[in-house]
């Protein structure tokens, strides 16, 4: 495709993006109120497979998605069969929500374009456990389309994701003959709790894919921005529980136990070193302890308790030193004192480090559709990281907001502005074709 043409391609998907917004603002506003958390993503899930269906892509679900026994950090049988019931009452697809019973949600639509390479582009669809604001100054609850799932809240904007995706698929389905190979669209569960990604990639989803994109909203960028770098994109995100076991005692004689508050406050104390004296000021990392447990009365020293927190880095090194450092002071300050600790690590993504080679192409392609930036990251961690520890990925953030006072992330009062939706939808299209031809023209 010479570049007069790819140009008059560029400005057709534009223009389709912008005709279809009315379309798209609706159907985001439909996911947006009817929120459904990790596993739970039922409704949802039914919805856009009856979607893709419509719009003759091939279509998985269920185990095809994610096994069923393997999955991780599911809930009770009890509370997935409650939440299917609630999925049916409130307009689920009658045909496909039957697939996502037991909270087997999740799709992937395959649009199959002759012989070529395949292209991955993923989106997160599930929302978190929070209680969106009711307060008529926050726009959905005002224009009503604010959460009717009460502790459950698109405060993330996954449903913002999922919708430009939905776009992205009619206009690659209406451009089909000029795709060369095969556009895979992941349509992820349980990205909040970081599970899904690890669920689809065991089930096949990256099989012979040469590449994955992605994004993220980003509230503090404005409609029309995209940002973009190559490396480190959002933080290798580690969470750890310390269990500490020591001997209790009377508080009046604690010469003879092993007093727990003690060891617990010196290793918190003593972990703050490892950032503040043994990371460089050139290179990042955060540690913090966000929860802590130890004694219940005024006159008892404990015999056990526990703190449990996050570490954020960028680098693999520096990652895997600070974690080196963590286990090394914890289990020398209990040596100290005589306790005994345990420590657990979580089922966390790595760093979301995009891909130095198709990073600058895919920033030099956006500028056909939008303001492109180069982006700081962000301590936020993304399981997109996943994918790209398997397969060359590119991770960019949409800009969803950009008011001075845009409320972050996982806030009550979390708000996407609609008009940031045609951009989103033109990062999939326009990056998906030029994917293809990349790949085409590589042999891959």
């Amino acid at each position: 495709m010479n570049g007069n043409s790819r140009e008059a391609v560029f400005q057709e998907i534009i223009s389709l993006a912008d005709a279809m917004a009315d379309r798209l603002t609706a159907r985001r506003r439909d996911f947006h109120k009817y929120a459904e958390t990790g596993w739970f993503e039922m409704r949802t899930s039914s919805l856009i497979a009856r979607r893709l269906t419509e719009l003759g892509y091939e279509v998985l679900t269920g185990d095809q998605v994610c096994k069923k026994d393997s999955r991780m950090g599911v809930p009770s049988d009890a509370e997935l069969e409650k939440q299917y019931e609630r999925a049916v009452s409130q307009g689920a697809d009658p045909e496909f929500v039957e697939r996502t019973r037991g909270g087997m949600t999740g799709v992937i639509g395959i649009l199959h374009c002759g012989e070529g390479p395949i292209v991955g582009m993923r989106f997160d669809i599930d929302a978190l456990g929070v209680f969106e604001s009711e307060s008529m100054e926050h726009r959905p609850a005002r224009e009503g389309f604010a959460s009717v799932n009460r502790g459950f809240m698109h405060a993330c904007g996954h449903d913002f994701h999922q919708t430009s995706l939905l776009g992205a698929a009619q206009l690659l389905k209406e451009r089909e003959a000029e795709l060369k190979g095969t556009v895979r669209l992941i349509f992820q569960p349980a990205e909040e709790n970081f599970q899904g990604a690890y669920q689809v990639i065991e089930a096949g989803g990256l099989d012979g894919v040469s590449a994955i994109i992605g994004y993220h909203n980003n509230p503090h960028l404005k409609p029309g921005q995209i940002g973009l770098r190559s490396g480190a994109i959002m933080a290798g995100v580690e969470q750890f529980r310390v269990d500490v076991k020591g001997v209790s005692s009377h508080a009046a004689r604690p010469d003879l136990g092993v007093d727990t508050v003690l060891v617990t406050t010196t290793i918190i104390n003593n972990l703050q070193q490892i950032v503040a004296r043994t990371v460089s000021p050139f290179e990042s990392a955060v540690l913090s302890v966000t929860h802590i447990e130890v004694g219940n009365t005024w006159n008892v020293l404990p015999a056990a308790g526990f703190f449990e927190g996050t570490i954020r880095t960028f680098e693999p090194k520096v990652r895997e030193d600070v974690i080196a450092r963590f286990e090394k002071v914890v289990q020398a300050t209990a040596d100290q004192f005589g306790a005994q600790v345990d420590i657990t690590w979580g089922n966390s993504p790595y760093v979301t480090y995009n891909d130095q080679t198709l990073t600058p192409l895919i920033f030099e392609n956006s500028k056909t559709f939008a303001e492109v930036i180069e982006t700081l990251p962000s301590t936020g961690g993304e399981d997109f990281a996943a994918y790209q520890k398997e397969i060359p990925g590119v991770f960019a953030f949409i800009g969803s907001n950009g008011e001075d006072n845009a409320p972050d992330w996982h806030h009550d009062d979390f708000l996407v502005k609609d008009e940031a939706l045609p951009v989103a939808v033109n990062y999939y299209v326009e990056n998906a074709l030029f994917l293809l031809d990349y790949f085409k023209k590589k042999g891959k």
